[in-house]
C-alpha cells in the first residue's frame, strides 16, 4: 500500500510540474530584449516590434533555432545573429555586423561629394559619413557618366555608356 501511495504521490508530483511548465506563465515569455552595437539601432527596433508576436508564448518549449534561421533569411548582411532564452521571462536576440574596414569618397567633376563607409565584405554600411580611424578610398570619376542613383546618391542620374572598339584602343560613348 506504501509503494502505491508513493507511486500515487511521484505522478501527482510530475503532473503539477508538467502544468507548472507548460500550462502557467511561469515559462511565459514576458519580454524581448533585441541588443547589437549602433550600426543595428534600425534592425533592433524593427526586430523589437516584430517579435512582440511571440509574447505569451512558452519559453522553454519556443523553437529558437527556427527564429534564427527565418530572421538570417531577412537580414542576411548580418554577421551574427543570436537567439537565446532568459530565464524565466525573457527571448533574447543579438546582432552582431560585419566590422567597417573604409570610407570610400566619389568626387564629381561639378564639385561634389559622396561619401560612403564599406564593411568588410564590401557592401556599404554607411553612406553621407566617413569614420576618421578608417582608411579612405577616392574614386574621381571626371569625364564619365556614372549612373550612382541606384546607390542613393543626390548626384542626378545620366545617359548609361557602353564601351566601343576602336583600332588603337577601348572608347566610351554615349548610347542613343
Amino acid at each position: 500500500m506504501l509503494r502505491v501511495l508513493k507511486i500515487l504521490l511521484g505522478l501527482t508530483i510530475f503532473g503539477v510540474l508538467i502544468y507548472l511548465i507548460f500550462f502557467t506563465a511561469l515559462f511565459e515569455i514576458q519580454k524581448i530584449e533585441v541588443t547589437g552595437n549602433e550600426a543595428t539601432v534600425t534592425e533592433q527596433s524593427t526586430l523589437n516590434e516584430i517579435l512582440q508576436e511571440h509574447l505569451g508564448k512558452n519559453l522553454l518549449t519556443f523553437n529558437t533555432t527556427a527564429l534564427e534561421q527565418e530572421l538570417y533569411l531577412d537580414y542576411p548582411y548580418l554577421k551574427g545573429l543570436n537567439v537565446s532564452r532568459d530565464f524565466f521571462h525573457v527571448l533574447a536576440v543579438n546582432l552582431e555586423t560585419y566590422e567597417n574596414v573604409a570610407n570610400v569618397r566619389i568626387e564629381f567633376e561639378n564639385g561634389t561629394e559622396q561619401l560612403y563607409v564599406v564593411n568588410e565584405l564590401g557592401f556599404v554600411s554607411g553612406t553621407g559619413t566617413s569614420l576618421e580611424e578608417l582608411p579612405t578610398l577616392v574614386m574621381d570619376v571626371a569625364g564619365t557618366d556614372m549612373d550612382l542613383s541606384a546607390l542613393g546618391t543626390e548626384e542626378p542620374a545620366s545617359t548609361p555608356s557602353a564601351p566601343t572598339e576602336t583600332a588603337d584602343s577601348t572608347e566610351t560613348t554615349p548610347e542613343k
